[in-house]
């Protein structure tokens, strides 16, 4: 069943349980203090924020963005994964638009983008 178009889920509950394994299980607290602080003051996650299905993917999306912006250029960023925004202009042209994202476009390339994958079947001979 395809949970995204399930109306029985509550859009905020998938969410809340990332939060709580983060605040749970994560290993780096500076990491945890930072993402529970932008969880819950800068960007809290909250049924005015969070009412749709389709609001779990741009409230992840967005957060996503946030934590990008706020390590990109910091002495702990990977040379080899620099922090940018999500989605880069050469893998969607049309989610960028006078400088700003076009929340339908990311939208609309989030669903097909993440559609896309599928899972590796390992083969028993391994």
């Amino acid at each position: 069943m395809d949970t995204i178009k399930n109306r029985k889920i509550s859009p905020l509950k998938p969410l809340k349980a990332i939060q709580g394994w983060v605040n749970s299980f994560f290993g780096c607290q500076h990491c945890k203090q930072h993402f529970m602080h932008m969880t819950t003051v800068l960007f809290p996650m909250s049924e005015r924020r969070v009412r749709h299905s389709h609001d779990m993917i741009m409230y992840l999306w967005r957060a996503h963005n946030i934590v990008n912006n706020r390590l990109h250029g910091d002495t702990t960023e990977d040379p080899q994964f620099t922090k940018y925004q999500f989605p880069p202009l050469f893998l969607c042209p049309t989610c960028h638009s006078g400088g700003h994202f076009s929340r339908r476009q990311v939208r609309n390339f989030l669903l097909r983008y993440y559609a896309n994958i599928r899972p590796h079947h390992w083969s028993h001979g391994l």
